[in-house]
């Protein structure tokens, strides 16, 4: 991660990112981490499908202010494109906790590692930001933390 942030502190002049946006980076990934690691532990003794039921459940109630605040009525394709996301995101959660309640967290999450190719192809693709050094040699590091997890 400091690879890739490059923090000022660390790396002089070196042009670094948004502290916040590190740090809500940084803060997802704990708490994603927290939050496969208590689905495999309640997959002892719930149902996958229970599990994933109470997200939902929890969540909405309470983003819903923030929801709220900014609401704009969506056309009617942009209601097709919600719906078509919502049962593709439940599915997807679905089938990534039946896969975490049966095999090691760590394990079972090392495929999520593709998504730093993603994001580098993306950010270059898109939004034009060149592959440094920094971020090739922090996403090798990940990525051989992934195989070692394998």
């Amino acid at each position: 991660m400091l690879l890739v942030s490059r923090p000022a502190a660390l790396f002089g002049a070196a042009e670094s990112l948004d502290a916040v946006g590190v740090a809500a980076a940084l803060g997802g990934a704990v708490f994603s981490g927290l939050a496969y690691v208590l689905v495999r532990r309640l997959a002892r003794r719930e149902h996958p499908d229970v599990i994933v039921f109470y997200f939902p459940l929890i969540a909405v109630p309470v983003l819903a202010p923030w929801a709220y605040a900014e609401w704009r009525d969506p056309t009617f394709e942009e209601w097709l494109i919600l719906g078509a996301l919502g049962v593709a995101t439940q599915a997807g959660q679905v089938l990534l906790t039946r896969g975490i309640a049966r095999v090691p967290a760590g394990r079972a999450m090392t495929i999520g590692y593709v998504q730093i190719a993603f994001a580098a192809l993306w950010g270059v693709t898109l939004y034009g930001e060149p592959i440094t050094a920094f971020t090739a040699g922090g996403a090798a590091l990940v990525a051989g933390a992934a195989w070692a997890l394998r």
